[in-house]
């Protein structure tokens, strides 16, 4: 079956503005159950008339639902990224959240507060040591004094740090061992047709359950406007390779001048040292 490329930011964007399959998406990474989805005002995310950039990201309110079946509320931030150089990105956009405050329905109606953060990352590169193709990373409580784990969880803690996901695309494998793996089968970059890079030939058999998220993938490869806005996208990347690699030839001639400029400069500065010698041994000599 043929689908979009959810590599692409246009295309990742139409797949998560489904409310459903969003759900399905982030429920699948996260292993709890999302209740209830809300799309944040995307001033935060960018639009598709807008010039891309490495770094993409969308912002949800969610209600979850624990394993432990609680309910709670919760700020979502997913960000996509294609360089290892856009960390300071990621902790740039961590900082505005952690500065939020969002209402929410209490006990005794809505309240104004900071809610906790879970944090989803998909990445375009490798990290160098950790080979998992997907990573969670959950905060867990311990007695400093005595190394004890503490099987509890409080507000002010979870309102000052995060858990967080790590989904690295290049390192997707061709196995199938549970439902995420399955999700992620559309992002496998394997399946990249030769002759069209906005598009996956996604060549196996999904379980039911990701089925919505194929179909809303499948509708993305047909509609021209995403089309358009990936060949834009595109052309802009290759712009910028360009002014990139003339900037840093650039930088090299600039470099290499400077180099050449400080030889001479140590040639002249020894040349003049020489003389200094000869004329203080002509003025011993008379």
């Amino acid at each position: 079956m043929i689908i979009a490329n959810p590599i692409y930011d246009s295309v990742f964007k139409y797949l998560m503005e489904d409310n459903r399959v969003a759900r399905l998406v982030i429920s699948t990474i996260i292993g709890e159950e999302v209740v209830e989805l809300e799309m944040r005002p995307q001033e935060r995310a960018a639009r598709l008339s807008e010039m891309p950039v490495s770094v993409f990201r969308i912002d949800f309110a969610a209600i979850v639902r624990t394993t432990a079946g609680e309910m709670k509320n919760v700020l979502i931030e997913i960000q996509k990224a294609k360089y290892l150089d856009d960390i300071m990105r990621f902790r740039k956009y961590l900082g505005e959240q952690y500065m939020r405050l969002d209402n929410v329905r209490g006990p005794a109606g809505p309240v104004t507060i900071a809610l906790p953060i879970v944090a989803i990352y998909i990445l375009g590169f490798q990290l160098d040591n950790i080979e998992a193709e997907a990573v969670r990373v959950n905060r867990s409580y311990y007695d400093a004094i005595t190394g004890e784990e503490l099987h509890v969880k409080n507000e002010f803690i979870e309102r000052l740090s995060h858990d967080a996901y790590v989904i690295q695309v290049p390192r997707l494998k061709p196995r199938r061992r549970n439902r995420l793996e399955a999700l992620l089968s559309v992002f496998d970059q394997r399946y990249r047709k030769e002759s069209d890079r906005y598009v996956l030939d996604l060549q196996e058999e999904l379980p039911p359950e990701i089925e919505p998220v194929v179909k809303r993938l499948e509708r993305a490869a047909m509609d021209s406007e995403i089309r358009a806005t990936l060949e834009m996208a595109d052309a802009y990347d290759g712009l910028m390779s360009g002014m990139d690699r003339a900037l840093a030839e650039k930088d090299a001639a600039l470099a290499e001048k400077d180099a050449a400029l400080a030889e001479k400069e140590a040639a002249l500065a020894e040349q003049e040292r020489l003389i200094a010698e000869l004329r203080r041994k002509l003025g011993e000599s008379e």
